[in-house]
């Protein structure tokens, strides 16, 4: 990946700051500057060394952050040409989880007899201390044929741990009697979550399916799918939700679900052994899974209009040289570029910038990662 000098140090805690530059631009880099407009991060600072661009001298405070980050140098620095409007950078929020839970009667009636272990790992899982910030809201299975049922939670999202009595509560209250919807379950949960992001734009808003049997294939005598195109459409769609699911059970049929989902495939588990405990590892890998990292970041208008003129940029800590991250197009090019680099949620309307495993283990150890839009995007060699 190419190299450019920046003249500043980076802080200890990750930072992200976002510039425009210039479409004319193509070389990506420019020549030494002068002095600094400002520091990239800083409460109030009273000084600051260089900007982003290196076009001024002397800078009157930091933007935003915890530790005014103004070195005393120029800067041979990323895009002198691109303008000096810089804005601070959301790396994508708390995760917000519907669960859509089969409650349906073969739960109690047929083997593997999985609603009572589930329903002690669900609140395991709730009440464990690494859940803590997270929301959970949930959804029965019912009998109904309307997606517009299943749009309206029965437990409506909420953060833990307070909201662990809740769904405990809803868990002990409930009569496992239903038919498996899974389909038009799925579709309400998307519908919810959907309209969840609009009040809550800096969540990752996720549907995770915990069902124990195949879904059925008829409704009021229609015929229905499985719900994995359901699935597709919601995490293709804008703004993309993903779908987990979790087989109480060896239900190969539900990895079409997860796939469409764009989550690989379902954990399916034994309800019955060692206690359920395998339950609750399974909730708890979803949610590592799930959980944003700060390596996954909103990228704003303009840059999802042009996604081929958008770059990162890492600075580690103690470095005053910058690394361009190259592109690799999707997740599966994080394997082909030896787990770095970046690539968009969604290459066709993208909204966030993920980056790949190793990246994303570097980025979390600190420095400063910067977004630049309006030039051409750096990709992989």
């Amino acid at each position: 990946m190419g190299m450019a000098t920046v003249g500043r140090a980076a802080s200890a805690a990750l930072v992200v700051s976002l510039w425009a530059c210039s479409a004319e631009d193509t070389s990506r880099r420019s020549g030494a500057g002068t002095g600094g407009v400002g520091g990239v991060a800083g409460t109030a600072g009273t000084g600051g060394g260089a900007g982003i661009s290196g076009v001024g001298g002397g800078g009157a405070g930091g933007v935003a952050g915890t530790a005014a980050m103004g070195g005393t140098g120029g800067d041979d620095g990323i895009d002198n040409e691109c303008g000096g409007q810089t804005y601070v950078a959301e790396a994508k929020g708390k995760l917000d989880i519907l669960m859509v839970y089969d409650d349906s009667g073969s739960t109690v009636f047929l083997p593997p007899f999985s609603w009572e272990p589930a329903k002690i790992a669900t609140k395991a899982f709730v009440n464990a201390p690494s859940s803590a910030g997270i929301g959970v809201g949930m959804k029965f299975f019912g009998s109904d044929c309307d997606p517009n049922f299943y749009a309206t939670p029965d437990v409506p999202i909420a953060d833990l741990p307070a909201q662990a009595a809740v769904v405990a509560a809803a868990l002990d209250a409930r009569l496992p009697a239903a038919d498996t919807m899974t389909e038009p379950a799925l579709k309400g949960g998307y519908m919810h979550q959907k309209q969840w992001l609009m009040t809550h734009p800096d969540s990752k808003a996720i549907v995770l399916l915990v069902t124990d049997g195949e879904p059925d294939t008829e409704c009021g005598g229609v015929a229905i799918g499985d719900g994995s195109a359901a699935a597709a459409e919601a995490f293709n769609g804008t703004p993309s939700i993903p779908t987990y699911v979790l087989g109480l059970g060896n239900l190969n049929n539900i990895n079409a679900i997860a796939a469409a989902g764009g989550t690989g495939q379902a954990i399916a588990v034994d309800p019955n052994a060692n206690n359920g405990q395998g339950i609750v590892d399974a909730f708890n890998t979803i949610r590592t899974s799930a959980q944003p990292l700060p390596c996954e970041f909103q990228i704003p208008p303009g840059g999802e209009n042009t996604p081929a003129e958008v770059n990162l940029a890492y600075t580690p800590v103690g470095a005053t040289m910058h690394e361009f991250v190259a592109n690799v197009v999707d997740a599966a090019g994080c394997a082909g570029n030896q787990n770095r680099g970046w690539h968009y949620d969604n290459p066709s309307a993208p909204k966030t910038i993920l980056t790949c495993p190793d990246t994303c283990t570097q980025l979390t150890s600190g420095g400063m990662v910067q977004v630049a839009l309006g030039c051409p995007t750096v990709l992989v060699d």
